[in-house]
């Protein structure tokens, strides 16, 4: 009885599909839906891609990246960060939370610090990223997107 139900809904609605027309043309109105699923095998909407490519992504399939890699990341902020004089003599250190958009053309725009330490670390870690070259842009079904990058840096006294 229970299929049945199911069956019967199914069939109502597929003939409310058939039944839509456009008023204009008089032709029968076709949607197009992609549904995917996650490993549970729940229902899940893809992303929505904005074609203008205005929209900010926060995950996406393909990550934006570094010239060279991560690793290519940590040897540049090594050697281009200059840690300020004042705040090595004063003892301070911490980890300093930088946030960046690496646009579609691989630019780095809207730096800002998401959590700071100290001025003096705050400024100088927005001074290194600044002064990053062009990123390699994420990806979101193969088309190059804006996405937000976040950057740990670290400032340690030795």
């Amino acid at each position: 009885m229970k299929y049945s139900f199911i069956f019967f809904f199914l069939i109502l609605i597929q003939i409310k599909s058939i039944a839509q027309t456009n008023p204009k043309t008089e032709e029968p109105v076709i949607e197009e839906r992609i549904i995917t699923t996650d490993d549970f095998g729940d229902v899940v909407a893809p992303p929505p891609i904005d074609e203008d490519n205005n929209q900010i992504f926060s995950f996406v399939e393909e990550n934006a990246q570094f010239p060279g890699g991560e690793n290519a990341l940590f040897k540049y902020l090594l050697t281009n960060i200059t840690y300020p004089k004042e705040a090595s003599d004063s003892g301070i250190s911490g980890k300093v939370y930088v946030r960046f958009v690496v646009e579609t053309n691989g630019t780095i725009t809207g730096i800002e610090v998401l959590r700071g330490v100290h001025p003096l670390l705050d400024k100088e870690a927005l001074r290194v990223v600044k002064s990053m070259p062009n990123w390699s842009p994420a990806k979101q079904n193969g088309k190059a997107v804006r996405v937000y990058y976040t950057l740990p840096i670290n400032f340690n006294l030795k």
